[in-house]
């Protein structure tokens, strides 16, 4: 059980889960007020707030606007129900030259309750960091969501893992396929699947996934990011654009 507040079954942008999401601080709109001929902010009168979570799966953060579907569902004040971390200074028990010291605390006597039924969300702030090719078999989306997607800041894991991604793939696609991802290739391109500059896009992904498994120099940041893409654009060619032309077709 979490001990902070959360709403559930919310897709992340990052690693494109539909997750838990934890609320870390959260804070009322504010509004502007005249008062004495001076400009001032005051909390909004409209129950609607800005939160700070984390997605509880791959543990980024992201923003969130909600608003309160009924005040009596709340037996505090709202912004104090919302926020279980508290900003305190502790007086720590050791003979430190600094006892005193800010830090936030955390009530563990009560755990954290499902803000579905309390709030509405109106609205989320994600950088949309990845999206998938459309149409992919189900076992392939999985590999992207709980493999690659998990490992974008790891240059080596994620060359390799797109290897393994497009092996995957040309087992799915091949009746009868090669024992060596190089002769799968090859098979693609022979039967049609993809031409014979994409195959040398496949092949450098297994050239430079081989160097990173049997070398100790690590793919750069930059190479990575094109594997990766490359990646997606040869899924987008095996199984997103032949579903797009199809529906073309009727």
């Amino acid at each position: 059980m979490a001990y902070l507040h959360f709403f559930k079954d919310i897709r992340c942008g990052c690693c494109l889960h539909n997750s838990n999401f934890e609320v870390l601080h959260a804070t009322p709109y504010q509004e502007e007020s005249i008062q004495n001929d001076s400009k001032i902010w005051r909390d909004s009168k409209d129950n609607k707030f800005h939160l700070l979570t984390v997605c509880s799966n791959c543990r980024n953060p992201t923003s969130i606007d909600i608003s309160l579907k009924n005040r009596a569902q709340i037996p505090v004040h709202a912004h104090h129900f919302l926020n279980r971390l508290n900003l305190e200074i502790i007086d720590k028990v050791n003979q430190s030259p600094r006892r005193l010291q800010a830090a936030y605390t955390l009530k563990i006597d009560e755990f954290g309750r499902d803000l579905g039924p309390l709030f509405n969300v109106d609205k989320i702030y994600t950088e949309n960091k990845a999206e998938l090719p459309s149409n992919l078999p189900l076992h392939i989306e999985h590999i992207v969501k709980d493999d690659i997607l998990q490992v974008l800041a790891s240059p080596r894991y994620l060359v390799v893992a797109c290897r393994s991604l497009l092996e995957v793939a040309c087992k799915d696609l091949l009746n009868s396929p090669t024992n060596k991802l190089i002769g799968m290739i090859d098979q693609l391109k022979d039967q049609g699947f993809i031409t014979a500059s994409i195959a040398e896009w496949a092949h450098t992904i297994r050239k430079l996934a081989n160097e990173a498994v049997h070398t100790s120099e690590a793919p750069t940041k930059e190479e990575a990011q094109e594997v990766y893409n490359f990646a997606m654009t040869i899924l987008e060619l095996l199984y997103s654009y032949p579903a797009r032309i199809d529906n073309l077709k009727r």
